[in-house]
């Protein structure tokens, strides 16, 4: 089967949805769920769609394809603008100190948005990771320590339930005062091996939808090329090969920005974009990666 599910991170967030679906998924604390091709109410931003142009960028042209099946890597013709700095630059040395009081008052903020007078609300807590330890370079993912921190914050103040089970009772109007569903997306082993333990210690129920395509060692490419830039030697990195310019990695911060402006970028491109750039700086930079997503005899756990 090829690879189903999102195609590039999306940043951890909280969805407030008032769908007209329901699902028929039993209840249970680790909730696997298949592809998103029934009728359940999308609950993520969606890729823009081939034809599809994203705003400030230039057209791009199709990459050529092999000659004579040789090694060689084809060379892009890619006219897509390259990162540039923002007008919130200047915060990023910020960002950590920002990201610590938006999890600290995360879920107060989602209480805001869900009063007790208004109880036909159901809220969509979707992760994707949750790290044993601290990623400086990856920090859009709990560790497990925020994690069990937002956890414990959504048992005390909310009402847990199964995707299953709040889809159903959003139908028929019987939901509790602050619902919410915590889902993951993609389904990476920490989901199993981090994620699950802190879930059961609160008795929340879990909803992981799995990109089936890359069970069993395969690896997104957006996690090739996150540890490719991790892994660039030197203080700068020369892109222009693809047209992104020459970029300084000095600073810790300077290489993190530098993955969030590529993703940004990628995410949206067509998949022999993505891949024939992924593909190449991870064969550089990182060839002997190991998968951080689930295999088929964990999910038969």
């Amino acid at each position: 089967m090829g690879p189903v599910g999102p195609t590039g991170h999306t940043p951890p967030g909280l969805k407030i949805i008032s769908p007209r679906a329901s699902s028929s998924q039993p209840n249970s604390n680790l909730n696997v769920a298949r592809p998103r091709t029934s009728g359940l109410p999308a609950i993520t931003a969606q890729p823009a769609g081939r034809g599809s142009r994203i705003p400030g960028q230039r057209p791009f042209t199709r990459p050529p394809a092999h000659a004579g099946g040789g090694a060689s890597r084809p060379r892009l013709d890619m006219s897509l603008t390259p990162p540039q700095a923002t007008a919130d630059t200047a915060l990023d040395a910020l960002a950590p100190g920002f990201r610590r009081l938006g999890q600290r008052f995360f879920v107060g903020a989602a209480a805001r948005l869900m009063p007790t007078h208004r109880p036909h609300r159901l809220a969509i807590m979707v992760f994707h990771r949750v790290r044993p330890a601290p990623d400086p370079f990856l920090s859009g993912d709990p560790d497990v320590k925020q994690f069990t921190a937002i956890m414990d914050l959504v048992r005390s103040r909310f009402s847990p339930l199964s995707l299953a089970e709040g889809l159903r009772r959003l139908d028929e109007g019987t939901l509790p005062q602050r619902a919410v569903c915590v889902t993951f997306d993609d389904g990476y082993a920490d989901n199993l091996t981090v994620a699950l333990p802190v879930l059961k210690q609160f008795e929340i129920p879990v909803t992981v939808f799995i990109a089936s395509g890359y069970l069993d060692g395969r690896l997104m490419w957006n996690d090739r090329l996150a540890e490719a830039i991790r892994r660039l030697p030197g203080d700068k990195v020369d892109l222009n090969e693809y047209r992104f310019g020459v970029h300084a990695l000095g600073d810790p911060r300077e290489r993190a920005k530098l993955l969030r402006d590529l993703l940004g970028l990628l995410k949206y491109c067509p998949p022999e974009f993505r891949d024939v750039i992924a593909d190449d700086l991870a064969a550089r930079y990182a060839p002997h990666l190991r998968s951080p997503m689930l295999t088929r005899a964990q999910l038969r756990e």
